[in-house]
């Protein structure tokens, strides 16, 4: 066992791959537990995180106008409603435009970086002067949080498997529900701690707003968070800081026969959940190179019973199990798009 070696999985070497065979089936398990541990104790609370501030920045606008925002700008009680509709008109539209370049760019580059400029434009509410300015604001928002949450979740569908993953779901999509106790309790701090006692709403003075106060925090907590994502968040099993070498090999295999598992016994794994035996080592993948198959070698030998596999499909095939990396975050084809728009288990 190899501890201390950097193994990277996008380039592994069959010979690399190989050596996780060498484990146990006590070494096995302890790995996978904390794998999952780790899992769930560094990267699933920041995505958690992630998805609070995506939620927090949807409702800043009305906590804003509890202290008075509208009337402060001189503006109409309706460019409130207004800024919203357009707000959600646009977030829905932009969905799979957003989840197509969250998948082709990758989480860890995407997220954040849509993170940083809807971060500046929250922030940017401080200079709004008129109805337009406010909309325009709000679209811009919505344009870059289109397709966070597709992609939030893909990126975490990436770490555990078919049936730890509902429970980790259900966790991230509480956030939602967070954001509006966590929005609301920040508002009533800011707010408690600065006072609307101005007496002329809409005269510039030198005192700063409680809702100027609040889009500033928001914003800037939302890029500060941003920037922080690009150093947390791996790319990949191969990339994950938190993880040995040893349990990277153990992250990406499990992954890697989850998927095969799923392509091959679909049907039988809707009514029984398909359980990793540790005592197997087949099940992780640590049986014998003829065993530890790719999830296109399963799919072929699906769909073509007993045909024979020629030396140039084998030698792709091969190539592709000791190349690719289930666990990326990035990366889109034609065929990719095709299979999600036709596939009728999609719909």
């Amino acid at each position: 066992m190899n501890c201390g070696s950097d193994i990277e999985l996008e380039s592994t070497s069959p010979m690399d791959r190989d050596s996780i065979r060498h484990f146990d089936d006590e070494e096995i398990a302890r790995l996978s537990k904390r794998v999952i541990l780790k899992l769930d104790l560094i990267l699933l609370p920041f995505l958690c995180l992630l998805f609070l501030l995506n939620s927090l920045d949807k409702s800043n606008v009305g906590n804003a106008e509890s202290g008075h925002f509208t009337e402060d700008l001189g503006l109409p009680k309706s460019a409130l409603n207004v800024s919203v509709a357009w707000f959600f008109a646009v977030f829905v539209c932009l969905q799979p435009i957003g989840a197509f370049f969250g998948r082709k760019y990758g989480m860890v580059r995407w997220v954040p970086g849509t993170m940083t400029l809807w971060g500046v434009c929250t922030a940017l509410h401080i200079a709004v002067q008129s109805q337009t300015q406010l909309v325009t604001l709000r679209v811009l928002i919505a344009a870059l949080e289109a397709g966070f949450y597709p992609t939030t979740v893909s990126y975490l569908s990436l770490w555990y498997t078919r049936y730890e993953f509902g429970k980790r779901l259900a966790f991230f999509y509480g956030q939602a529900a967070l954001a509006g106790c966590f929005g609301g309790l920040l508002s009533w701090a800011v707010f408690s701690y600065f006072p609307h006692d101005d007496p002329t709403p809409h005269i510039t003075t030198a005192k700063w707003k409680s809702w100027e106060i609040l889009f500033l925090v928001e914003g800037t907590l939302t890029i500060v968070v941003a920037a922080v994502g690009f150093f947390w968040l791996p790319h990949s099993a191969n990339t994950a800081w938190f993880l040995t070498a040893d349990e990277r090999l153990v992250a990406e295999e499990r992954i890697r026969n989850d998927q095969i598992a799923a392509a091959t016994s679909w049907g039988e794994s809707k009514r029984q959940p398909a359980v990793i035996d540790t005592r197997e080592p087949r099940s992780l993948g640590l049986s014998d190179s003829r065993h530890s198959l790719t999830l296109e070698d399963e799919e072929a030998d699906y769909l073509l019973p007993g045909a024979e596999i020629g030396p140039e499909l084998s030698g792709r095939r091969q190539s592709h199990a000791s190349v690719a990396s289930v666990t990326a975050d990035s990366g889109i084809s034609r065929e990719d798009i095709f299979s999600a728009v036709a596939d009728w288990k999609v719909w």
